[in-house]
C-alpha cells in the first residue's frame, strides 16, 4: 500500500472512530436537560443577595458603574473595584457580565438569580454535546443520564444559588464548550472549530484561572475518545499550552502582585495552623476524602468548612488513611484505564486533574475546604458513577441488554438529588436562612457562629422595636462568644460583638471587647474609631482623640475619625482644629449630614452667617 493509501485509510479511520450520528439524538433532549436545570433551580429566582454577593455586585464600584465602568474592569484585577485591591485574581469577563447586567436590570438579585440558572442550563446542553462525541459508540443514553446527574448533583446548590459563583459557572461553561468544539474538529477537520476551541479556552482564563487545568484533561481526552496520533495530540496540547502562556502574560502585566500580600490566616485555611509538614499533608488528604464522601452522599451541606470544622489531624489518623487507600485506587484506575482507553478512566482523570488546583497539595488557597471547589471535578465523578453502575448491573449500551434496572436506578439517583438540590436551594434565599442552616451543619466552623451572629446584629441595629432588638442582640452575643471559644483571637469577632453591646447601651462591655479585637489586631480601624466614640461619649476627648489619631494611622482613607476628630474639637472649643478635620471628612462624603450641620453651628457660633448658611443649606 502507498503512502496515498495508507494516509486515506488513516482518515477514514478517524473519520469512522470520530463520527457520531447525531440524528438518533431526538433535538428535544436538549430541551429537557434545559428544563430539568430550569426547574430544579426555579425556586432561587426569589431570592435576595448572600454571602458574598456583594464582590461582584452592590459593593463594586466597576460593575456599579456599568457600561462606563467596563474599561476599569479589564484594566484592574478582580477585587479592585470592591477594595481597591490589585493583585491575586484577574477575571475580567464575570465582571464585564455583571456590569452589563447591572446596566440593564439595575440592582435586582432576582435576575442575578435567574441568569446563574439560565448558563447552568446552557452548560448542561453543551456538557450533553461533549458527552456525545467523547462517548460515540456508546448509546446517546448513556451521555444524557450522565448529564442529568450532573445537573442535579447538590453539591452544585452552592454555586447556581450564589451570584458571586457566577465565575464557576461561566468558567465551566466555557470550559465544555472548548472542549465540545475540540472533538468537533477532530471529527470534522475544521480549522475553524480548532480557532474556537483556543478562543474559548482563553476566555475560561479571563473568567476564571481554574481554566489552566484544561492543560492535563485535553491530552488524556484526545488520547482516550479519538484516534489522533501522539504527535498531534502532542501539538494540540502545546497550542493550548500557547495560550495558558498568553493569559499568564496578560494577567502579569496587569496585576500589581500575582499572589495576594496579605498572608494566609489560620480563620481562612485551618491548613496554616499544622504544626509540621506531614500533619498538613495528612490533614489535606483527609479533606479529599471528604470531598469523596459529599459527593457521594451530599448531606449535610454547607457554605463553610474553615477552622475549626476540620481539626488537623496525624497520619495516626483513620479518615486520613482511609483518603489515601481511596485516592491510591483511584490512581491505579486512572493508570491502568486510560492505557486502555477505558472511559471510567477518564472520569477518574477529569476529576483528579480538576480537582488538585484546588487541593492546597502544592499551593495554600484561600479556603481549607469548599463545595464550590467541587462544581467542576463532579462532572468527572458523574461520569464514573454512571458508567459504573452500568457494568455492575450489566447494562450494555449497544444492545440495551438490562436497560430497564439501569434506569430504574438511575432515575431513583436523580430524584433523590433533584429532591436534596431543591430543598438546598431554600437555605440559599438570603443570609439568615443561610447561616440559621448552615451553623447546625458545620457546628465546630468560628466563621459559621461569626456569620449568624454578625447577622443578628445588623439586623439588631435596624430594628425598632425594643424587645425584637434586644433579642437579636442576645442572640449575636451568644454566636459570637460560641465563635470566640473555637477560636479566640478572631478579631473580627470581637469587634462585632463591641457592636452588639453598644447597640444595646452597654457601653462597658462594648469597650471591653474593642480592646480584645485590638490585643489581636492592633490597626483595625473600625475597633479604632469606635473605641474613640465610647470614650467621646464619657467627654474624655484626649482619649478619644488618641484613638481616632490611631484609625487614621492605620488607614488614612477611612473617613469616621476626621469627622469624631473634629467633633472633639469642637467640644473642647478648638475651632480652627474643628474645622480642619471637618473639612477633611466632606472630602470623603460632601453629603454627610452630621459634619454640615456641626460647621454650620460652629460657624454660626464664630458670627460667620455666610459660612454657616452655606452648610446649613446642605442638611437636608
Amino acid at each position: 500500500m502507498g503512502r496515498k493509501e495508507k494516509r486515506a485509510a488513516e482518515k477514514a479511520k478517524r473519520k469512522s472512530a470520530t463520527t457520531v450520528d447525531k440524528a438518533k439524538v431526538p433535538k428535544i433532549i436538549y430541551l429537557v436537560i434545559a428544563a430539568f436545570a430550569l426547574i430544579l433551580y426555579a425556586n432561587t429566582f426569589s431570592h435576595d443577595y448572600a454571602l458574598d454577593d456583594d464582590v461582584i455586585t452592590r459593593a463594586n464600584r466597576h460593575v456599579q458603574s456599568g457600561y462606563d465602568g467596563i474599561p476599569m474592569i479589564f484594566e484592574k484585577g478582580f477585587y479592585h473595584g470592591f477594595n481597591n485591591v490589585n493583585e491575586g485574581s484577574y477575571r475580567p469577563i464575570v465582571l464585564l457580565n455583571m456590569a452589563i447586567e447591572k446596566e440593564i436590570f439595575g440592582n435586582d438579585p432576582r435576575y442575578g438569580h435567574i441568569f446563574n440558572v439560565l448558563f447552568y442550563a446552557l452548560a448542561a446542553m453543551i456538557l450533553f454535546s461533549l458527552l456525545r462525541n467523547m462517548l460515540k459508540e456508546k448509546s446517546w443514553y448513556l451521555a444524557f443520564i450522565i448529564t442529568l446527574l450532573y445537573v442535579a448533583h447538590p453539591i452544585h446548590t452552592e454555586v447556581v444559588a450564589n451570584i458571586k459563583s457566577r465565575d464557576e459557572i461561566l468558567c465551566f461553561l466555557f470550559i465544555v464548550s472548548s472542549l465540545n468544539l475540540l472533538m468537533l474538529h477532530v471529527e470534522k477537520r475544521k480549522p475553524l472549530f480548532l480557532v474556537g476551541s483556543l478562543l474559548l479556552y482563553f476566555v475560561s482564563l479571563l473568567t476564571k484561572e481554574y481554566g489552566i487545568t484544561l492543560m492535563a484533561v485535553i491530552p488524556c481526552m484526545l488520547y482516550m475518545f479519538t484516534n489522533e496520533r501522539v504527535n498531534t495530540i502532542v501539538k494540540r496540547t502545546l497550542m493550548f499550552g500557547a495560550v495558558a502562556g498568553l493569559y499568564f502574560i496578560v494577567r502579569s502585566s496587569i496585576l500589581d502582585n500575582l499572589a495576594f500580600e496579605e498572608g494566609m490566616q489560620v480563620i481562612n485555611n485551618s491548613l496554616v495552623g499544622a504544626e509540621s509538614y506531614a500533619d498538613r499533608l495528612a490533614t489535606t488528604v483527609l479533606i479529599l476524602g471528604k470531598y469523596l464522601v459529599l459527593l457521594i452522599f451530599p448531606h449535610p451541606l454547607s457554605f463553610d468548612y474553615s477552622f475549626n470544622q476540620i481539626p488537623i489531624v496525624s497520619w495516626a489518623s483513620f479518615g486520613a488513611i482511609s483518603a489515601l487507600l481511596a485516592h491510591l485506587a483511584l490512581a491505579y484506575v486512572l493508570y491502568k484505564g486510560v492505557l486502555k482507553k477505558i472511559p471510567i478512566a477518564f472520569g477518574v482523570a477529569f476529576y483528579l486533574f480538576t480537582l488538585i488546583i484546588v487541593s492546597n497539595i502544592f499551593v495554600e488557597i484561600g479556603a481549607t475546604m469548599a463545595e464550590r471547589f467541587l462544581f467542576t471535578p463532579s462532572l468527572g465523578f458523574v461520569i464514573v458513577l454512571a458508567l459504573t453502575l452500568a457494568r455492575l448491573i450489566g447494562y450494555d449500551s449497544e444492545t440495551q441488554k438490562r436497560r430497564l434496572p439501569y434506569f430504574a436506578v438511575m432515575a431513583v439517583i436523580v430524584g433523590v438529588y433533584s429532591f436534596k438540590t431543591v430543598d438546598r436551594n431554600l437555605d440559599w434565599k438570603n443570609n439568615l436562612t443561610l447561616f440559621e442552616a448552615d451553623v447546625l451543619a458545620v457546628p465546630n466552623s468560628a466563621r459559621a457562629h461569626f456569620s449568624l451572629a454578625s447577622t443578628y446584629n445588623t439586623l439588631g441595629g435596624l430594628e425598632k422595636d425594643p424587645v425584637k432588638k434586644t433579642e437579636l442582640l442576645n442572640k449575636a452575643i451568644v454566636g459570637l462568644h460560641r465563635s470566640l471559644e473555637i477560636y479566640p483571637e478572631y478579631s473580627a469577632a470581637w469587634y462585632n460583638m463591641g457592636v452588639a453591646y453598644f447597640s444595646g447601651g452597654d457601653e462597658e462591655n462594648a469597650l471591653a471587647a474593642y480592646q480584645n479585637c485590638l490585643a489581636s489586631n492592633p490597626s483595625d480601624k473600625q475597633a479604632l474609631n469606635n473605641t474613640g466614640v465610647i470614650y467621646f461619649n464619657r467627654k474624655d476627648y484626649n482619649t478619644a482623640i488618641g484613638y481616632f489619631n490611631r484609625a487614621i494611622r492605620s488607614n488614612p482613607s477611612f473617613p469616621d475619625p476626621y469627622a469624631n476628630l473634629g467633633a472633639c474639637y469642637h467640644n473642647m472649643g478648638e475651632a480652627e482644629n474643628a474645622i480642619s478635620y471637618y473639612t477633611q471628612a466632606l472630602a470623603f462624603n460632601p453629603g454627610n449630614q452630621m459634619v454640615n450641620g456641626n460647621l454650620a453651628k460652629l460657624y454660626s457660633s464664630m458670627g460667620n452667617t455666610e459660612k454657616a448658611n452655606f452648610y446649613g443649606a446642605r442638611v437636608q
